[in-house]
């Protein structure tokens, strides 16, 4: 304990800077006289060290006592110089890694109070609409008061961002709100039946889908205000406008925000306001307050702000906040100016086309607002446990799963199969799509972009010889059947019925066989063109049309065009055994 206490005495003065071990004083330089303190310190403590125990000989210290004075040792102890230049290096990176940590930490800290004081705010909405809309007994069902009760009638509105941040209760909650007014729930954003979208922020993609669709958009705020004034209206304030964020702004996380001089809704409306943007509401104000928004330049609260150097500033400054989502300076005249008592409309040059799209929707008759049709889908060449989970998701979706291929928009398939529904489809449907469209969909919860997921089957497009893209787009531009006429046997195969199918879908007509036998009693020159399809079982029913020279194909003629859409006049022939008798040859 004596040695080590003599080393702790002799690292207090040389961290005092006060060692001088034995160089003569008065000589040298100071810059000399230090290098030779250091040295002699150095090996003083390497003694002292080596005698206690802690390193062997031939060893250097694996840690040099904190503060060590000797940065500037000679080149002869180059071990411990640079052991303890790694040593200070790993001590400053642990250092600054334990001072993010603890930033993310407080960052996080801040979006989970910003998040909690949200949920509980969306909380009291949520119980506040609730309470205004009590179940009626059940011998009163009928007797409701449609004022009261209908104020959501012809609306179907579909809640996003809220089931991302809060509770299954509040959710649930608000369901029970719009159910009991009248309204409806969306769980998927199919437009043809979305009529509303209630959101917290601009930010997700059904945001900008609806707002495209021209669906009445809005938020949690407007649906409270339409269920406790139950009067239908139109957004009329900054809280009914989705944000530029969803929960708070960093920079308002700090802001410590008191209110003077508003009452009733006025009040609420701010103080809510205050919560959106992520700030802290106090009822009081004191010295930590940050700001103060004020609706007359009088008062106690007023007092003391100026006193003390708060900031003094109206509603609109708020209001800004959440309608751009940028911090205005608070110095501009339009926020100090206080008791404008429009300081908190909402003006129509601030958000026209959402404003827009409210005033083209008429709740007595709540028409789609927008042209478009839910996808009509069919299956073809699906596993049966595939087939059902999908069907599933199309119900989920809520459009329509059909088995007629004339009244299909989307085939879904995986892989190219030359079925009647496939080659139907290929002139038919707008969009021929692996199951990952569908999939991919339901997770969004609305319809995605089809051009992603086009079918490519590489394999069957190559053994085929087409490119299912640039098929589809020849049936954009073209019916690749369009102003033919066709005469079809009834051995082929597939089969008539089948084969008319896809002849129909590709712009084409099918004509009977008395119809065909009209068309060649007029003589070529004047006969309009039309095509047999046949097989070699039909010999004997094509030898009047090969007689007359009409030309005679294999099924292959119709299914080949179907896929490449385009008509090959050149190839798939068939071949037709002349069956007229000997003109020398005579009956007995």
């Amino acid at each position: 304990s004596s040695g080590s206490s003599g080393i702790n005495a002799e690292y207090g003065q040389a961290q005092g800077g006060m060692v001088r071990l034995g160089y003569p004083p008065g000589q040298g330089t100071p810059a000399n006289r230090q290098q030779w303190n250091n040295l002699q310190y150095q090996q003083q403590m390497m003694a002292q060290q080596q005698k206690q125990g802690y390193f062997g000989p031939g060893q250097y210290p694996g840690q040099m006592p904190p503060g060590y004075p000797g940065r500037n040792t000679p080149t002869n102890y180059p071990p411990n110089t640079a052991m303890f230049q790694q040593q200070v290096q790993q001590q400053q990176q642990q250092q600054q890694q334990q001072a993010q940590q603890q930033q993310q930490q407080a960052q996080q800290q801040q979006q989970q109070q910003a998040a909690a004081t949200q949920q509980q705010h969306h909380q009291n909405l949520a119980s506040q609409a609730l309470k205004a809309a009590p179940t009626p007994p059940p011998e009163q069902a009928e007797e409701k008061d449609s004022s009261r009760y209908q104020t959501l009638k012809g609306c179907t509105l579909m809640l996003i961002d809220y089931p991302e941040y809060y509770s299954k209760d509040i959710i649930n909650k608000w369901r029970i709100v719009i159910e009991e007014h009248g309204g409806e729930i969306a769980n998927f954003y199919n437009p043809e039946f979305v009529t509303h979208v209630i959101c917290m922020s601009r930010m997700s993609d059904i945001y900008k889908r609806a707002l495209e669709d021209c669906k009445c958009v809005t938020t949690a705020h407007w649906l409270n205000d339409v269920v406790i004034g139950k009067e239908y209206m139109i957004p009329h304030n900054p809280l009914h406008i989705p944000t530029q964020f969803k929960t708070g702004l960093p920079d308002c996380s700090k802001m410590k925000i008191s209110v003077t001089g508003y009452e009733g809704k006025e009040r609420i409306y701010v103080k809510d306001m205050i919560r959106v943007i992520g700030a802290v509401y106090t009822g009081e104000l004191s010295q930590q307050n940050t700001h103060l928004i004020s609706r007359k330049s009088e008062g106690l609260k007023y007092t003391k702000a100026q006193k003390w150097g708060t900031k003094v500033i109206n509603a609109r400054w708020l209001s800004d906040i959440v309608l751009y989502g940028v911090v205005s300076v608070t110095t501009e005249k339009k926020y100090t100016a206080l008791g404008d008592p429009k300081e908190m409309i909402l003006h129509e040059s601030v958000m026209p086309k959402l404003l827009e799209c409210w005033h083209n929707f008429n709740q007595r008759d709540p028409k789609p607002t927008t042209k478009f049709k839910s996808p009509v889908i069919l299956f073809t060449g699906l596993p049966s446990d595939k087939n059902q989970k999908l069907t599933q998701m199309i119900k989920r979706m809520r459009c329509k799963l059909t088995t007629d291929v004339k009244e299909a928009t989307h085939l879904i398939t995986c892989k190219i199969v030359r079925t009647v529904k496939f080659l139907s489809a290929m002139s038919q449907c707008s969009y021929i799509l692996t199951p990952a469209w569908i999939e991919q969909s339901c997770n969004r919860k609305m319809l995605i972009d089809e051009s992603s997921f086009i079918l490519e089957d590489k394999e069957n497009e190559t053994a085929l010889g087409f490119c299912i893209k640039d098929s589809l787009v020849k049936a954009r531009q073209n019916k690749v059947f369009k102003d033919l006429e066709l005469f079809l046997t009834p051995h082929i195969q597939p089969g008539p019925r089948d084969m008319k199918t896809i002849i129909e879908c590709g712009g084409g007509a099918v004509i009977t066989e008395d119809q065909a036998l009209g068309r060649v009693q007029v003589p070529a020159e004047r006969r309009k063109s039309f095509y047999v399809v046949s097989c070699s079982s039909d010999q004997m029913i094509c030898q009047q049309f090969y007689q007359k020279e009409v030309q005679i194909y294999t099924s292959e003629f119709v299914l080949s065009a179907a896929l490449t859409q385009q008509v090959d006049f050149d190839s798939n022939k068939l071949f037709v055994q002349d069956y007229r008798p000997d003109e020398n040859s005579g009956g007995s």
